[in-house]
C-alpha cells in the first residue's frame, strides 16, 4: 500500500486515526492524504486551516508525505470519489460509535465501507492508536 486516505470531521478525536495512519504509512512507506467534506463554502474555507493544523501535528510524530484536500458535497459520494481520483489503497477512519438516528440507518463509518468501494480501517475513538489496550474495531477488505 503506498497511499492512505484519512476522511477527517475535525473533531479532536479524529486524531487518533490520523495516528494510526501516520504510524501504517511510516511503516508502509505510504503517503496519506487527510481529506475533510465540507457542506458549503465556508464551512470549506475553515476546514483548510483546520486540517493543516492537523498535518502540522502529525509530521512531528511520523516521517511521511502528509497532503490535505478539503472539497464540498456529499460525505459518502466525495470520499468514494477522492479515493478514485487520488488512487487511495486504503481509508483509515474513526469511528464515534452511534448517534441520534444512526441506531436505524447504521454509523458513517459503516456506510462508508459499504458505498466507498475501497480497503477501510476503522478505528474505535477511545483508544490510543496502536499501544497496548489498542483495539482495531473493524478491519474490512470489501
Amino acid at each position: 500500500m503506498k497511499h492512505l486516505l484519512v476522511p477527517c470531521d475535525l473533531r479532536e478525536e479524529s486524531y487518533t486515526a490520523l495516528r494510526v495512519a501516520g504510524q501504517l504509512a511510516d511503516k508502509m512507506h505510504a503517503r496519506i492524504t487527510l481529506l475533510h467534506v465540507a457542506a458549503d463554502e465556508a464551512a470549506a474555507q475553515r476546514a483548510h486551516d483546520a486540517l493543516e493544523d492537523l498535518k502540522s501535528r502529525l509530521e512531528q510524530e511520523v516521517r511521511c508525505v502528509i497532503a490535505t484536500e478539503v472539497c464540498e458535497g456529499d460525505f459518502l459520494v466525495e470520499i468514494g470519489r477522492s479515493a478514485r481520483e487520488l488512487e487511495a489503497d486504503m481509508a483509515v477512519m474513526i469511528t464515534h460509535g452511534l448517534q441520534g438516528d444512526q441506531r436505524y440507518s447504521g454509523s458513517l463509518a459503516l456506510q462508508v465501507i459499504t458505498e466507498a468501494g475501497l480497503q477501510i480501517l476503522v478505528v474505535q475513538s477511545s483508544t490510543s492508536p496502536l499501544l497496548p489496550g489498542a483495539k482495531t474495531l473493524l478491519a474490512l477488505l470489501y
